[in-house]
């Protein structure tokens, strides 16, 4: 003779709640995980304060607004470069270059104006027409608000 087995019915709902409890914290921390930003370019990056130019200044001491400016164009550029056109990279370039033969020069003693001037206009036509995430347009305007203030 066969043996004959006993089906044991379990409650549906006893079933539904052990794959929900094991199932649940996984699916809830995918849900959480930081999504990347569009562009590649992060508009708060990990570790972001909250300070008036978050996570970008921190740990950082700058020798003039002018040297503040080119790490903040040197960030942007890094970021931008995996998506930037040739004339978007090419005005981060020059706005870096004049900004650098500035602060060479007026390391040694010698303010020139006009090459703050010019330095300033290739900033502001960075900020007119690449295309910048809000956070990074806000820091290159109080940039130049400071390079202005410091040109006098």
């Amino acid at each position: 003779m066969a043996k004959q087995y006993q089906v044991r019915k379990s409650n549906d709902w006893s079933r539904w709640l052990a794959i929900a409890a094991l199932a649940g914290p996984l699916a809830l921390s995918a849900a959480a995980a930081p999504q990347p930003p569009p562009y590649g370019y992060p508009p708060q990056a990990p570790g972001y304060q909250g300070g008036p130019n978050g996570d970008w200044d921190r740990g950082q001491q700058y020798r003039s607004p002018v040297d503040q400016t080119i790490r903040h164009l040197e960030r942007i550029a890094s970021y931008e470069s995996r998506w930037a056109s040739g004339h978007e990279r090419e005005r981060l370039d020059h706005a870096m270059r004049h900004l650098s033969e500035f602060e060479a020069r007026y390391e040694r003693g010698h303010f020139d104006r006009g090459r703050l001037d010019d330095a300033i206009h290739d900033v502001q036509h960075v900020v007119d027409h690449n295309p910048l995430d809000s956070n990074a347009r806000r820091i290159l305007v109080d940039d130049l608000a400071r390079l202005r203030a410091f040109r006098g």
